[in-house]
């Protein structure tokens, strides 16, 4: 039963990685935004799953919690070096 659970909630997280990491194809720059272990386990699946969408990646910014402005802040700073 445990087993069960376990290999049906990394489907889940694998199903859910995977749309984002789809969400991203075009994108030139990402900038990754959110908690520790969030950015963790995307981290974790692109390395083994979605190589490619490494290259995409400019920075990890762990937040947790965000308000409107630390999402903002770490993108414009991006945005005023190029």
């Amino acid at each position: 039963m445990h087993n069960a659970q376990h290999h049906s909630s990394v489907r889940t997280a694998h199903t859910f990685l995977g749309a984002v990491c789809d969400a991203l194809a075009g994108a030139a720059e990402v900038l990754v935004v959110g908690s520790r272990g969030g950015q963790g386990d995307l981290r974790r699946y692109i390395d083994k799953h979605r190589p490619a969408v490494a290259g995409q990646i400019v920075a990890w910014n762990t937040v947790n919690h965000p308000t409107e402005a630390q999402l903002i802040a770490p993108g414009a700073a991006i945005l005023r070096r190029t």
